[in-house]
């Protein structure tokens, strides 16, 4: 498909997402309605491009890192509750092959212990920031956003010294920077 005609079905896309004449309204300012014209002749996407930017200011919140209009389709409170969810089931599923979460211990310890201090300084202070420690031989950490981040075991084996707060930070953090830029959602 020619490169003009996916940022037509993109401008259809913002429009149903936009919704309404709401969406038609933006779309509108910012150059007229894609496929109004004829099927060949995409307009001015530019004006397009230029104009859903412009109108984003209204439409959406300022990035928690840039300040800049953020264009996220995804409302906190649902990235936060998706989140959580999510975290459920994988819990249920890691428990189901006899892992387990937060084990009680001192790397759960320390892991909290890092983890509030980076998040006292993070964008998206607001977020119920939660850390999890789940048994696990992969060398990982992940968020899914809503400010759940979790770390797997498998960290201590390859690149996670025991009692470590540094690493650990780095490790944190970078699943904590995810959060802040909006990644997720």
């Amino acid at each position: 498909m020619p490169h003009a005609r996916r940022r037509v079905r993109l401008g259809r896309v913002l429009l149903a997402l936009a919704g309404g004449w709401t969406g038609a309204a933006l779309l509108a300012l910012a150059g007229g309605l894609p496929g109004a014209a004829a099927a060949d002749d995409v307009g001015d996407l530019g004006a397009l491009d230029r104009g859903l930017y412009e109108m984003s200011g209204v439409v959406a919140p300022s990035h928690p890192v840039t300040g800049r209009p953020a264009f996220n389709v995804v409302p906190e409170a649902l990235e936060i509750r998706l989140a959580r969810d999510f975290f459920a089931k994988y819990a249920d599923q890691a428990r189901a092959r006899g892992a387990a979460v937060d084990p009680p211990g001192p790397r759960l310890r320390q892991v909290r212990r890092v983890f509030a201090s980076l998040v006292a300084v993070a964008h998206r202070p607001q977020l119920p920031w939660e850390v999890h420690l789940v048994e696990d031989p992969s060398a990982n950490a992940f968020t899914a956003g809503g400010g759940l981040v979790v770390l797997l075991t498998g960290l201590w084996d390859e690149i996670l010294p025991e009692g470590d707060d540094e690493a650990r930070a780095v490790v944190l953090a970078h699943a904590i920077a995810h959060v802040g830029q909006l990644h997720p959602p």
